[in-house]
């Protein structure tokens, strides 16, 4: 069978199966047809940027929902069985004299594994949900706070069609991003603020890039690493912590590292006390050779 074959079976298909997909919603239920995501009034088809939707449609390949009519196409089966059932009650009645009971749910089981297969492998119909779309509204505003854009506004539109399906726009307006403007540090202890200096050009932060809060967790494991690879051996990363100036100009931050003393928890009192560096003293080897 060539291409064009196979396309048009295909579409046939696709469209003596479609027919049924809404007949198995209730009347305030909607079939989200799709989602738009419209940052600054420009469609994105970045899967990262998509990825922040909650609800997803049903999945389609050549532009048809095929697992979606695959998993009605099994419904449908079940329901016309019952109706046949239920239609012709002699030839029911006539089985029921020549099979017994398990043979009978047996039969039944063959009858229905083919759609007990096709409700497995296709898909069922993805219902509207407006919850999970305000979950999306909240999400987007939180990744783009994440990455610099402040001032990020995300709304969205109902675009509701014939047949009970409804398509959904998501739209963002980003504005301008904020930059790190200068990098300071106000380290308490001589020890982490030399070894800091020493390694300062490997820093994750710098002026001029823009404000990313993934930036600000490497940077914090780095230093972490760091101070612990160079012996300070009570150092943890809950001593680290950034201090962001947005007074001046919400687009330019001033970024301040402060790490404190280590703070030492005693019975009946706390003692703040500058880090220190250990070396090995000594190296014990110790085997079950007797």
């Amino acid at each position: 069978m060539n291409l064009k074959n196979i396309t048009i079976t295909v579409l046939c298909v696709a469209f003596l199966t479609s027919c049924g997909v809404i007949n198995t919603f209730q009347k305030d239920e909607l079939l989200l047809k799709n989602n738009n995501l419209i940052i600054n009034e420009k469609l994105i088809t970045d899967e990262a940027l998509n990825n922040l939707i909650y609800q997803k449609p049903n999945t389609r390949f050549l532009g048809v929902p095929f697992r979606l009519y695959t998993y009605n196409l099994a419904k449908n089966n079940d329901s016309l069985f019952v109706k046949w059932r239920n239609k012709k009650p002699q030839k029911r009645q006539a089985i029921l004299s020549q099979f017994s009971n398990k043979q009978l749910d047996s039969f039944k089981q063959t009858k229905f594994k083919f759609n007990n297969w096709l409700q497995k492998t296709g898909q069922a119909p993805v219902v509207f949900d407006s919850l999970k779309v305000k979950k999306t509204i909240k999400n987007l505003q939180r990744y783009f706070h994440e990455n610099g854009w402040f001032n990020a506004k995300a709304t969205y539109e109902l675009l509701e069609q014939k047949k009970q399906k409804i398509e959904v726009n998501y739209l963002v307006k980003k504005g301008k991003p904020s930059i790190i403007n200068t990098v300071s540090t106000n380290i308490a202890s001589p020890l982490l603020d030399s070894i800091y200096k020493i390694h300062q050009h490997k820093s994750k932060l710098k002026p001029g890039q823009q404000y990313q809060k993934n930036v600000f967790e490497q940077e914090r494991e780095r230093l972490t690493n760091l101070f612990r690879n160079s012996g300070v051996y009570h150092f943890a990363q809950d001593y680290i912590r950034f201090i962001n100036d947005t007074l001046t100009d919400s687009k330019k931050i001033d970024i301040e590292l402060e790490i404190k003393n280590r703070v030492i928890r005693n019975e009946d009192s706390i003692v703040s006390v500058p880090f220190k560096s250990y070396k090995v003293d000594a190296v014990n080897v110790i085997t079950d050779y007797k």
